[in-house]
C-alpha cells in the first residue's frame, strides 16, 4: 500500500538513524552527490522563497527592520561555519582535508569582515550585541554538532559519528545551495532597469557568481571527501544534508515581517487573520503523478464461480476481456482527438490579443468539441465495458498504489486539519469515486477531501460496466465550483483556488480568483494562449502582487476571471503559498 512519509514516521516512531527505511534509495557513491541530494530535497527550498520575506524583498518593499534583523541573524551562521571549519579541521588526520577546511575557514572570516564594512557603507543598523534567534540557534547548534561527531536528528536515536570533514560541509553545503537558488530566483523577477528597487544593490550580478561560486566549492570538496565513504557513511551524509536544509529554510521562513503582504494566503494581509479559502482541484494528472485512468483500465477483472455443486461462490482474478493493445489505443486516441479540437479552435477563431472573458463566451459553439471530450470518453468507456468486473478491492488497491505528486496528500490534509476556514474539493471526471477515495486515505483514516466524480455501477460487489455520470462536462464543473460558494458571496475577502492540467480545465482555471497549473500541457497552454490567457510563474507573479498591494484594497488583490494563470513544478509551491511554513511542516515531503 502506498503511504506518505508523514504517516510512516507516526506509525514507526523514533528508530535507529541507519537502519530506519527512506522511500528514497539511499545516495551511492560517483560523481554529484551534492547535485543529488540537492535535487532530492529541493521542493523544500520552497518555503524559504515563498515566505514573507522573500516576496517582501522580491518586491522592494520590505521593512528595513525586517533586512537589517537579517543580515544581524546571517552573521551567526557564518560565525558558525568558521567554528565548524576549525572544529572539523583540527579533529582531521588527512593533511590535504585539513589544507581544504582551513581555505574555507578563512574565506567565511574574510566573509564577516566583508559583510560588517557592507553594512557599515550602507549604513544599516545593526546593535552590537546581537542576539541568535530560535531557528538561528537550531541550526547553529545542529552544525556544530556534527564537527564534533555528534548525529541528533529528531525522530531518530542519537548517534557518534566521526569527526569527519565530509560531514561538517554536509551540514554547511545545503545553505550555501540554497543561498545561491534564492538569489537566481529573486534575480528572475527584478527588472534591471528599475532604479527604484530598494535592495539592487544587494542583489548585484557579481554577487550572485560570488554566491554561485561559494556553493561550487564547498560541493566540490564534499565530492571529494565522500570518494571513500561506504553505504552507512553515505546515509549519514544523506541525512546530515537534508537536516541541514530543513533548518536553513526554517530559518529564512520565520523572519518575522510586519507589514501588508499577500502570504501566506490564508492569513490576510494585517498578518493575523484568518481568510476561508476554498480549493478545487481536479485528480487526473494533478493529484497524481500518471493518467489515472489508464491505470484503471488495466486493473485485473474479477470471475465469480460456483465450484461443483456448492452454493458457495469462488471470485478469481482474470485480466480485463478487452485486450491491451484495445485498451491503450483507446486511451491514446482519447488523447489525439483533443490535441485535434484544441487545433482546429485554434486554426478556426482569431487570436485574442488580450484577454476578454465576454469574447470567449462568442465562442460557445467552436469551444464546445474540447468542453465535451471528457463525456466522448466516459461513453466510449461504457460502451466498450472496458470496466465490467471489477471488483471493489480490485478498485481499491489500484487507488491505493496509484502515485500522488510529492507533498499533495500532506498539503491537503494539513490544510484541512489545521485551519476550519479552508474546504478541499476534489472535481474529476474519474470513472470511479472510490477509486480516488482510495488513493487518498485507508480506512484508517478520517476523509479529509470533498469527492465529486462520476461512479461505477454494481451489481453487488461487481462492476457492470455501466458508469454513472455526475460530472462530464468543464461546465458543470463550473457550476459546482458557483453552488459550494453561494454561501459565501457576501465574504469578500473569500478566495477560491483552482488547481488543474489539461484544457478541459480552463473554464475553472479561469473562474477562480486563483487559477493554478501544474506540469506543463502543451493543449491547455495552446489554447489558453490563443484565447488571451497569460502563464505566469506563481513567484514571480506573487512579486508583483506584493508591489500592488500597498494600493489595493484587500478584496481587490485576487480577481477571477483575471486571465493570467500561475505555473507550479510542484506541491511544495503550492502549500508554502497558502499555508506557508507552518510548524513541523518539513520533513513531510
Amino acid at each position: 500500500m502506498r503511504r506518505d512519509r508523514e504517516d510512516q514516521e507516526e506509525e514507526e516512531g523514533v528508530g535507529d538513524i541507519f537502519e530506519q527505511e527512506d522511500e528514497e534509495e539511499d545516495p551511492v557513491p560517483g560523481a554529484g552527490l551534492a547535485g543529488r541530494l540537492w535535487s532530492k530535497f529541493k521542493d523544500e527550498a520552497a518555503f524559504a522563497l515563498y515566505s514573507p520575506f522573500f516576496v517582501c524583498l522580491a518586491a522592494g518593499d520590505l521593512t528595513s527592520q525586517a533586512f537589517n534583523n537579517c543580515l544581524a541573524q546571517e552573521l551567526h551562521f557564518i560565525q558558525a561555519y568558521v567554528n565548524a571549519f576549525d572544529m572539523a579541521g583540527k579533529s582531521s588526520e588527512s593533511a590535504f582535508e585539513q589544507g581544504t577546511l582551513e581555505y574555507f575557514l578563512e574565506r567565511e572570516s574574510t566573509k564577516i569582515r566583508e559583510k560588517e564594512r557592507f553594512i557599515r557603507r550602507m549604513s544599516i543598523e545593526i546593535p552590537e550585541e546581537i542576539v541568535p534567534e530560535e531557528e538561528t540557534v537550531k541550526y547553529t547548534q545542529f552544525l556544530l554538532s556534527i564537527a564534533a561527531g555528534d548525529l541528533n536528528i529528531r525522530g531518530y536515536h542519537p548517534a557518534k559519528i566521526s569527526k569527519d570533514g565530509a560531514f561538517t560541509l554536509a551540514a554547511i553545503a545545503p545553505c550555501m545551495r540554497l543561498y545561491s537558488y534564492l538569489c537566481d530566483e529573486i534575480k528572475a523577477v527584478i527588472d534591471p532597469n528599475d532604479q527604484n528597487h530598494r535592495f539592487k544593490k544587494w542583489f548585484h550580478p557579481e554577487g550572485f557568481k560570488i554566491y554561485e561560486g561559494s556553493a561550487l566549492e564547498i560541493e566540490g570538496a564534499m565530492e571529494f571527501s565522500v570518494s571513500d565513504f561506504d553505504t552507512q557513511k553515505f546515509k549519514q551524509t544523506d541525512l546530515i544534508y537534508r537536516e541541514a536544509l530543513k533548518l536553513d529554510v526554517k530559518f529564512y521562513a520565520a523572519h518575522q515581517v510586519q507589514q501588508r503582504r499577500i502570504v501566506p494566503l490564508v492569513l490576510l494581509d494585517n498578518n493575523y487573520d484568518r481568510r476561508r479559502v476554498t480549493i478545487f482541484c481536479e485528480f487526473d494528472m494533478t493529484v497524481t503523478v500518471h493518467d489515472s485512468s489508464y491505470n484503471l483500465l488495466m486493473t485485473p477483472t474479477t470471475r465469480v464461480a460456483t465450484s461443483n455443486g456448492s452454493d458457495e461462490a469462488e471470485v478469481e482474478p482474470l485480466w480485463s476481456p478487452i485486450p491491451t493493445e484495445s485498451v491503450t489505443s483507446l486511451y491514446e486516441q482519447s488523447n489525439r482527438e483533443l490535441e485535434d479540437a484544441v487545433e482546429e479552435v485554434i486554426s478556426n477563431t482569431p487570436k485574442a490579443n488580450n484577454f476578454n472573458y465576454a469574447s470567449i463566451a462568442t465562442l460557445e459553439d467552436e469551444l464546445k468539441t474540447i468542453w465535451e471530450h471528457p463525456k466522448r470518453v466516459i461513453e466510449k468507456v461504457e460502451n466498450m465495458q472496458v470496466l465490467k468486473g471489477l471488483s471493489i478491492n480490485n478498485i481499491i488497491e489500484a487507488g491505493e498504489n496509484i502515485g500522488l505528486y510529492k507533498g499533495c496528500r500532506s498539503f491537503l490534509q494539513r490544510l484541512v486539519d489545521g485551519d476550519p476556514k479552508t474546504d478541499v474539493h476534489i472535481l474529476s471526471y474519474s470513472w470511479c469515486g472510490d477509486f480516488i477515495q482510495s488513493a487518498f486515505y485507508s480506512d484508517s483514516n478520517a476523509a479529509f477531501v470533498s469527492i465529486l466524480s462520476n461512479e461505477l455501477v454494481y451489481d453487488g460487489n461487481i462492476t457492470t460496466g455501466r458508469i454513472y455520470k455526475n460530472l462530464e462536462t468543464p461546465m458543470q464543473k463550473v457550476q459546482e465550483i458557483k453552488d459550494n460558494l453561494k454561501e459565501f458571496e457576501k465574504d469578500d475577502f473569500h478566495v477560491t483556488v483552482y488547481i488543474g492540467h489539461s484544457a478541459p480545465d480552463l473554464p475553472c482555471l479561469i473562474e477562480a480568483n486563483i487559477g493554478i497549473v501544474i506540469g506543463s500541457d502543451s493543449c491547455l497552454r495552446k489554447l489558453a494562449t490563443h484565447l488571451g490567457v497569460s502563464f505566469v510563474p506563481l513567484f514571480s507573479g506573487l512579486v508583483r502582487k506584493q508591489e500592488e498591494v500597498a494600493y489595493l484594497e484587500s478584496p481587490s488583490i485576487w480577481k477571477p476571471r483575471s486571465g493570467v494563470l500561475f505555473t507550479v513544478s510542484c506541491w511544495s509551491e503550492i502549500h508554502a503559498f497558502v499555508l506557508g511554513c507552518e510548524k513541523d511542516v518539513l520533513g513531510t515531503f
